[in-house]
Parts: structure tokens; sequence; C-alpha cells
């Protein structure tokens, strides 16, 4: 799926892909609106400094909590 990305990609799904970690590309999509992740236990800090991040899909992720960066403005 990561390898299909465009750098103009808005919309990515990486559910049922098998990752335990968000890709460092993921951070490089200067446009990226949505993000929908599953198979994570943790978030890192950096997901919180995807300025142009409006919705964050976490619904099949075993998370314990959430970075202090979630929601900064």
């Amino acid at each position: 799926m990561l390898d299909q990305l465009t750098p103009d990609a808005t919309d990515v799904d990486l559910t049922n892909q098998g990752i335990t970690a968000i890709p460092e590309g993921i951070f490089n999509l200067p446009n990226l609106r949505r993000l929908a992740l599953d198979g994570l236990s943790m978030l890192p800090d950096r997901v919180g400094e995807v300025d142009t991040l409006k919705e964050l899909d976490l619904s099949k992720a075993a998370l314990t909590g959430l970075p202090a960066t979630i929601g900064r403005a």
C-alpha cells in the first residue's frame, strides 16, 4: 500500500496491512487529511504534528493511550 502512495495522497487506509508502527513515509504526505490504522498498541508523538490530518481512525487499533500531541492546535 505505501509503495503506491503519491505525495498528493489525502486519504490513507492502512487497516489489514499487518503494520505494527506508523511508516515514516506517512509523515511526509503534505496533504494527508484522513488516516486509518489498526494493529498498533501505541502511537508516536509525531502523529500530533501532522497539521493537515483531520480524521484519525483508530477504531480497530488496540491502543492503551494517546500521545499528548493529539489535538494540539
